[in-house]
């Protein structure tokens, strides 16, 4: 508007006093209405593509910063059209040093559970006690160190972990990792008894537990705790 005025002005054409304007009544009124009306729409329009356009580029900077494995198209999206550059590079680097202190920490708390065991199994055994006087708790230590993979998870009763631990105490105690050659999983207590140790399970589940009868019991399979 401030330009027609100069262009009337450099033209010599006289314009009217802007005050002197009907833009209250009208057709004139409704157009001004029309036009202030275009001009708020067209105001929230742009305040909303520009919410939206900074909100997904939030959201696509959050997926770069959070993914967990760097891929060409999380680069890309992030708007990083160059897979050289140095925040890709910084990324791949931080996702590298991440996973390699989470393999350290895997590996440490493996070793620390490992060495707490190991002192619980101590204890027990340096109480030269019969297996069969041992309480709940202490016959889950001792079925745990003789876990090994393939097994099925651990009873929680008293006699199914006596009867596990009677099942797997002949196992060696160097390699917790796997079993030895010719050794099987006991995935089912119960038919692991139809196997080699059916008598020792038989006197168990029997009830026959006084001292002499278990003794005898462990000899059987060669327990030595």
């Amino acid at each position: 508007m401030k330009n027609a005025y100069e262009l009337s002005a450099i033209n010599g054409i006289d314009v009217a006093d802007p005050s002197n304007l009907n833009l209250s009544t009208g057709v004139a009124r409704t157009m001004m209405d029309k036009i202030v009306d275009y001009k708020i729409r067209e105001k929230a329009l742009d305040t909303a593509r520009k919410d939206q356009e900074e909100d997904f580029i939030r959201k696509r900077q959050e997926i770069f910063n959070s993914c967990s494995k760097m891929t060409a198209g999380v680069a890309f999206n992030a708007g990083n059209l160059c897979l050289s550059d140095g925040k890709v590079h910084e990324k791949v680097r931080e996702q590298y040093n991440n996973r390699q202190q989470k393999i350290l920490d895997a590996e440490r708390k493996r070793k620390e559970d490992f060495a707490k065991l190991q002192s619980k199994v101590d204890a027990i055994r340096q109480k030269n006690s019969d297996p069969t006087k041992w309480n709940a708790s202490e016959l889950q230590t001792m079925v745990s160190w003789f876990k090994r993979p393939g097994d099925s998870k651990l009873p929680q009763c008293k006699e199914q972990l006596l009867q596990r631990y009677l099942l797997t105490c002949n196992r060696s105690e160097q390699e917790s990792n796997r079993l030895k050659d010719g050794e099987q999983p006991v995935v089912d207590d119960a038919a692991a008894a139809e196997g080699g140790n059916a008598e020792v399970l038989a006197a168990v589940e029997n009830n026959d537990t006084n001292e002499g009868g278990m003794i005898e019991a462990l000899l059987q399979i060669g327990t030595a705790v």
